[in-house]
């Protein structure tokens, strides 16, 4: 335990500040916010439980039945009667961690973060609502009640403004990352992703391939392009059209495609920034008459399933490993509450998805 302060109530991950990691309405890719969120979240659920860290009270995320309201998101205590004064412990620790102009945390449940130590706290998801003001008070809310550290996510992986929780209070971003300092952050590989992509598909003897994604201004977009630009050079190839950014929707999907359809008539395969404008590329293509993957292959990004799977043909996605980002950010931040903290930036690789779409 970092001697700068005595065990605390809590661990808090944040998404600006959102504890657990949780993501974004839309995030880098287009990926809805609650997915990427309970993926995040998973993830450092998991890391805790796989290192004994809440082994007398499991933690689970509630499904989300909103998908636009993230007050839905909760850490729900799946306690069974032996368990029944724990959980009571966890109502009055959430009773007493109310933020300043009454905000709380949007969720709470006990674990051991640290085994032997007989140190036993609850852990806070905190929804800023990308509103710095929400964002402050939390911290010093958190900071108040000497939390034992901070997981920061993010909707993007832009650098951003630092948190600073106060003295003996470690912070580790997860999708995203601090501006001017050297981390500990935690990202997803989107570069290794885009060349994945581009790789799969040359080898599956594609040669006129397209790429329409989301917008510019998104870094994650700009490395998905790089990658995916870098490997096609690396064949003697180049992007046919070059790179059409525009906007995470199935609408710009089908858009985009009619003028490379237009431009290119020949493309044979097309790699998409995210699975919903895969959606709208599809849609064009078979009203062009163009089969899949036959004429036109198709490679998405998210590894969103319920819209890969719903694709017809079902899409081949590549995968960012949300949840291993979030294991990752959690076994940094219990190792920076042991005395051991780390620096710098990591990233995730990517994983290929392969479905009918490339095949």
């Amino acid at each position: 335990m970092n001697s700068a302060h005595q065990p605390s109530a809590a661990m808090s991950v944040a998404d600006r500040i959102v504890a657990g990691p949780v993501a974004p309405t839309t995030a880098a890719s287009g990926t809805h916010q609650p997915i990427i969120r309970a993926s995040l979240a998973s993830g450092l659920l998991h890391q805790w439980q796989q290192r004994n860290l809440a082994a007398s009270l499991p933690l689970a995320l509630r499904q989300l039945e909103d998908a636009g309201n993230l007050d839905n998101v909760r850490l729900a205590i799946q306690a069974d009667q032996k368990n029944a004064d724990a959980e009571g412990e966890a109502t009055s620790a959430a009773d007493g961690y109310g933020a300043p102009g009454g905000h709380r945390p949007v969720g709470v449940g006990p674990v051991d973060p640290l085994p032997g130590t007989g140190y036993r706290g609850p852990v806070f998801m905190c929804d800023t609502r990308d509103d710095p003001e929400r964002e402050q008070r939390y911290i010093e809310m958190l900071a108040a009640r000497r939390v034992d550290g901070l997981i920061v996510t993010g909707r993007r992986i832009e650098p951003r403004r630092p948190v600073t929780a106060g003295p003996g209070i470690p912070v580790v971003y997860a999708m995203t990352q601090p501006l001017g300092q050297d981390g500990p952050a935690v990202l997803p590989d989107d570069e290794g992703g885009g060349r994945a992509a581009a790789e799969h598909l040359l080898g599956a003897g594609r040669q006129r391939i397209g790429h329409i994604t989301g917008p510019e201004r998104f870094l994650a977009a700009r490395k998905r392009a790089e990658g995916f630009g870098a490997a096609l050079a690396a064949a003697g190839l180049r992007s046919r059209g070059g790179t059409r950014f525009g906007e995470w929707s199935e609408q710009w999907g089908r858009e985009a495609t009619g003028k490379l359809l237009a431009d290119q008539p020949d493309a044979d395969a097309i790699f998409c920034g995210s699975d919903q404008i895969a959606r709208g590329v599809a849609d064009t293509l078979r009203t062009a008459g163009r089969a899949i993957p036959g004429d036109v292959a198709l490679v998405g990004y998210d590894n969103w399933e319920p819209m890969a799977l719903g694709a017809q043909p079902p899409l081949t996605s590549i995968d960012m490993r949300l949840e291993e980002v979030g294991r990752v950010a959690a076994g940094l931040l219990l190792a920076a509450i042991a005395g051991e903290p780390a620096r710098g930036t990591r990233t995730v690789p990517s994983r290929l998805v392969v479905r009918q779409s490339s095949r």
